[in-house]
């Protein structure tokens, strides 16, 4: 259901962050994710353990202005290099967002993140479609944190993202909004859940990418 999803992997192999194919060689992840040339993806498969395509990653772009400005870790984006075309079953390229808007409706959160503040990461991906909310409400629950120039809040008080789902979709249809970058301390429903704005750095993927 979430093709574009991807399990962005350490050296030992393990499951880190989440990660988005956008299509080629290219796929995207949080900045704060870090990474090196040691490391993999794994498309294609639920399991984060087991089955799909894994690809080396030949190299990393960090956002210029990671984590330089106003707002909590602004700029978080990395676009990863495979050292090949990623592609294989289960696997194709999300679009991404045209524009800086928010699209309002809900959005898919996906990813193998921890279930709970004190829980286990689970095996198999887990989703949940929740209301992307609007630029007025992230920032009355955040204040300054959050800055809507680029960043898209989801929220509805029961679910949310949490630890190991950095760096994964946000996503309405087959476009990608958003990439997962920060939550409230202990993963609380409370707060919203804060991603990355794609459509704000559209411009900055494309110029780096051969895909657009």
């Amino acid at each position: 259901n979430f093709p574009w999803q991807g399990s962005y992997r350490s050296p030992s192999g393990g499951h880190y962050c989440g990660c988005i194919f956008i299509g080629g060689s290219n796929a995207l992840t949080a900045a704060h994710c870090g990474g090196s040339s040691a490391w993999s993806m794994r498309f294609g498969s639920s399991d984060r353990t087991q089955g799909g395509t894994i690809v080396a990653v030949a190299s990393l772009l960090q956002h210029p202005e990671y984590d330089n400005g106003p707002g909590f870790i602004p700029n978080d984006v990395t676009i990863v290099y495979a050292t090949e075309t990623i592609s294989g079953p289960n696997v194709s390229p999300a679009a991404l967002a045209p524009d800086a808007g928010s699209p309002g409706g809900n959005g898919w959160l996906t990813g193998w993140g921890n279930l709970c503040g004190g829980c286990g990461m689970p095996i198999v991906l887990q989703g949940v479609a929740m209301p992307i909310i609007s630029d007025a409400e992230c920032e009355q629950r955040w204040g300054s944190s959050f800055q809507s120039d680029s960043m898209i809040c989801v929220y509805n008080g029961q679910s949310g993202a949490c630890n190991g789902d950095s760096g994964g979709p946000l996503a309405q249809g087959t476009t990608v909004y958003g990439i997962t970058s920060w939550i409230a301390t202990g993963c609380l429903s409370s707060y919203p859940s804060v991603y990355a704005r794609i459509g704000a750095f559209t411009p900055w993927i494309c110029a780096n990418v051969d895909i657009c």
